[in-house]
């Protein structure tokens, strides 16, 4: 598949889905929808959180809507970390990030927040012409757990 779309799906141990597009407002897994928080299309700010050899592990992310909401609801997941007032959210690939690292200035914009009926979070972004296929293939190598989404 080429993947065109992320979905980061907050839940204890961190889960991913690649999409072949953008979904929309509406994401169906299994049966559960996912559908839009704040019916807006533009989201946050996505950063690439790199390690010092230029390998991608993980994103910090910066909500443009509802900044307040998500460090109260995410800031105790064992993977998400609270930078800069808790205004952004870093987002680790990996369980045990290392020490030194940085953020890719080059960013995406957009995507939706999506809440299931029972009150888990998801956030989407699109990926195209943003990240490398070196990025890819770090993505896609991660140890999280992999979504599969109906279209």
């Amino acid at each position: 598949m080429d993947a065109k779309h992320l979905v980061v799906f907050f839940r204890n141990r961190l889960a991913l889905a690649l999409l072949g597009n953008d979904p929309g407002e509406t994401i169906d897994i299994g049966g559960v929808k996912y559908t839009s928080k704040f019916g807006a299309n533009v989201t946050a700010f996505w950063d690439a959180i790199r390690a010092t050899n230029g390998e991608l592990i993980g994103f910090q992310i910066t909500p443009t809507v509802g900044e307040k909401y998500f460090p109260k609801v995410l800031g105790d997941l064992r993977y998400v970390r609270l930078s800069n007032d808790a205004k952004q959210l870093l987002l680790f690939l990996k369980p045990n990030p290392p020490r030194q690292w940085s953020v890719d200035p080059d960013q995406a914009f957009g995507g939706f927040v999506y809440e299931s009926v029972t009150g888990e979070l998801a956030i989407g972004i699109t990926l195209e012409e943003w990240l490398t296929p070196a990025d890819m293939a770090s993505l896609t190598q991660a140890n999280v757990d992999w979504i599969q989404v109906a279209a």
